[in-house]
């Protein structure tokens, strides 16, 4: 239960912004709506759903953290990344070698390509 007080902090905060906001979209719906600085209540309207979402949205990521989603998200897209650069660095081996073998480029600028290259295919 100690994991989740913050969680259960954040959306408290959160849900009481947006209570607060609602009473004052209920307010000034019913009879402010010719309120001298309708404008800049507005304004601090948005500013208050705002920080209500950055509570609700701190409380889904330490939700994440804690069910071990998030670092399992990370961990998954790093996999994926790796393989893609390490198929594509096979490939760019397997032309640079081609262009090699026609004698197209040099032994140096094949050697300094590979060289490159390798450290992602091995």
């Amino acid at each position: 239960m100690e994991k989740y007080k913050e969680v259960i902090k954040n959306v408290v905060y959160g849900g009481l912004l947006a209570g607060f906001l609602t009473i004052i979209v209920f307010t000034t719906q019913s009879g402010f709506s010719e309120y001298k600085y309708r404008d800049l209540l507005e304004f601090f309207m948005n500013i208050i759903a705002l920080i209500a979402c950055v509570f609700f949205l701190k409380a889904i990521y330490k939700l994440l953290m804690i069910w071990n989603v998030l670092p399992t998200i990370i961990e998954k897209t790093k996999s994926i990344i790796q393989d893609r650069k390490k198929k594509k660095s096979r490939e760019e081996l397997l032309n640079l070698k081609k262009l090699y073998d026609a004698e197209i480029i040099t032994k140096e600028e094949f050697d300094k390509k590979a060289k490159e290259l390798k450290k992602y295919v091995l």
